[in-house]
């Protein structure tokens, strides 16, 4: 997803909420406070921009195995 601030915790929580799937938030807003709005909003994962892509795989891979 793509969206504005306002929006991203809502729609996080929405997806969470219908059980889609494990949620990876990415912002260029690397804060500890966006990380803790993100994390507790629903997503399983975060990552900072810019991220490596052995990161980014690292990342995708654990929540396909759930972890």
């Amino acid at each position: 997803l793509r969206s504005n601030t306002e929006n991203n915790d809502g729609n996080i929580r929405r997806i969470r909420e219908e059980a889609g799937p494990p949620v990876l938030a990415v912002s260029a807003s690397v804060s500890r406070e966006s990380q803790r709005r993100a994390l507790e909003a629903g997503a399983q994962a975060f990552l900072g921009k810019p991220f490596e892509a052995q990161a980014f795989l690292r990342v995708v891979e654990g929540l396909l195995r759930g972890t």
